[in-house]
């Protein structure tokens, strides 16, 4: 038997939005400052650099709610995404090592935030069968082993977890199929035949 659980709480959080909007911005804003004082051909692109960094971090901070909006996010992705490619390939072409790997790195981050914010399943899943209770992609620990649980119920769309070492685990679960007296017992039972497999404590 096995259960899919989702969850209420968001994959991709507006924080991790903001972030990666402010992190352009002030990356922007440094590389646009040192174009226009130290390479003297490109003044006029390392202003427009600068004021486009400068743009996106006050609109970062002072309009966060409509930047972070999906629509208004994804145009400001790919604006984003230009810039710094530009950036990247004037780096690569002019053999700067330190500036080619920054926003090497941010350009990967920048398309790793579009298919994450727009086309990737926003929604985190919890995975119970008889293996155990298989726990979302952020989680450091995936899979919490039955003979590592002491109780598992699901009342009320609130699955709570507690295990043998002391640790509780609690999640919000979006209205589903799953029956919730059911699920109990199936948890129980698998508790009560993993039970000979916990670790002895010979101290």
């Amino acid at each position: 038997m096995a259960y899919t659980l989702p969850l209420t709480e968001p994959r991709v959080k507006q924080h991790q939005v903001t972030s990666l909007h402010l992190i352009s911005g002030l990356s922007f804003l440094t590389a646009g400052a040192i174009v226009y004082v130290y390479i003297f051909t490109m003044k006029p692109q390392g202003a427009a650099i600068f004021v486009a960094g400068l743009l996106l971090a006050a609109l970062t901070m002072g309009k966060n709610k409509w930047l972070t909006t999906p629509r208004t996010s994804l145009i400001f992705r790919f604006i984003e995404l230009a810039i710094s490619s530009y950036i990247l390939v004037e780096a690569v072409m002019h053999h700067e090592k330190f500036p080619s790997i920054i926003f090497g790195i941010l350009d990967g981050a920048l398309l790793a935030g579009i298919y994450m914010e727009n086309f990737a399943s926003n929604v985190l899943t919890l995975y119970v069968d008889d293996a155990g209770i298989m726990l979302p992609s952020p989680a450091r620990q995936r899979l919490i082993n039955w003979y590592e649980v002491e109780h598992a119920i699901l009342k009320d769309n609130v699955l709570s977890v507690n295990c043998v070492n002391n640790h509780f685990y609690q999640w919000n679960i979006r209205p589903n199929s799953a029956d919730s007296n059911d699920f109990d017992t199936y948890c129980a039972k698998m508790v009560a035949d993993n039970e000979g497999k916990r670790p002895k404590n010979d101290w």
